[in-house]
Formats: C-alpha cells, structure tokens, sequence
C-alpha cells in the first residue's frame, strides 16, 4: 500500500485510535477505558516513518507486521508463583549464556524490565565520524554545492603529543587547585 506525504501526528492518532477500537472490539478492555486513554495528553502511541517499503513487497510487510505484533517479553517462559512472589523465566535456547531459568522477586523483575525503557528525550543512536550529523549536514551541502568527491575533514597540522601532554596536566593541575581551595 502506498500513502502519501503524511503528517506524523495525525498517523499517530490514526494508529492509537484504530488499537483502542481494537482492544474493545476483542472485549480487551471497556469503552469507558478506551475513552480515558484517549483524553491522555502522552498517548505512548508512535508512528515512525523511517523506512518506507514499496506497495508490492509483501514480504517485507509481513516480517513487519510480526514484529509490530510480538511482546517484548515471551508470556510464555514467565511464571509468577503468588506464594513466593517471584518471577521466573525459562529460556527457549537449548545452549549458551542464556539457557536454564532465572528465579527474581517481582519487583526486581519489574525492575528489570523497566530499565529497557529509555527516558523521554534519551538519544538510544550515536553516530561519529563519517555518520555523524555535522559531517553529514557538510556532505549535503557540498553536493549542493556541486561537489561530486567525498569530503574528508583532518585536522591541517595535528598536536603534537607533547603539547596534549602539557594540556591534560594543566587540566589536571586546575582541577587539583579547585578541589584543595574547598
């Protein structure tokens, strides 16, 4: 399927609500619920539009959809004993680092679990050198430009080693300074 230029947001929206619809419909959750979570500012509902597939590459669609689908934590290998209060997870690899069970208390397992969440804002991607976003923001403007050859940046006369040397320790030394004046 091929949309056209879209505005994100909207997509978002689109997206929330087609799953609350569904939700309800499966008798998952009530209308009264699904209404709340509509009137919620942060929806936790997102649309990325990164990667655009083309219409006819049904595979492609299918391998997405399975991975839109899938939990992030296989139900399936999780018990929870109420008595014990504890969690434990039984691995589906039959060697390696990860075969066996582990047994934690659940709110060490929520613990866990939650620390995989990264905060509002958190950079999860970072790009150095060639893929970094200056070099890449110089690239673009030199293919504006009508350059056609990559452009590599080096520094024209590098520092010499003694000179680094000397600024690390009067680096050092101000540090130092700082610290026995408190």
């Amino acid at each position: 399927m091929h949309l056209p230029l879209h505005d994100v947001a909207t997509l978002t929206e689109a997206f929330r609500r087609a799953v609350l619809k569904m939700f309800v419909k499966r008798e998952l959750m009530d209308v009264e619920t699904a209404q709340s979570l509509l009137a919620w500012p942060h929806s936790g509902f997102h649309v990325h539009d990164g990667v655009w597939a083309a219409a006819d590459d049904k595979e492609f669609a299918v391998r997405l959809a399975r991975y839109c689908a899938r939990n992030p934590v296989a139900l399936g290998r999780l018990t929870y004993d109420a008595h014990a209060r504890a969690v434990t997870y039984h691995s589906d690899k039959p060697t390696g680092p990860t075969v066996g069970s582990e047994t934690t208390e659940a709110l060490e397992f929520l613990a866990r679990l939650t620390s995989h969440i990264p905060n509002k804002g958190q950079v999860l991607q970072r790009y150095y050198g060639w893929y970094a976003s200056r070099v890449r923001g110089r690239r673009r403007k030199a293919t504006a430009a009508g350059e056609d050859h990559p452009i590599v940046w080096v520094d024209p006369e590098p520092k010499a080693v003694c000179e680094a040397q000397r600024r690390w320790a009067e680096l050092l030394r101000r540090i130092f300074a700082n610290c026995s004046e408190e």
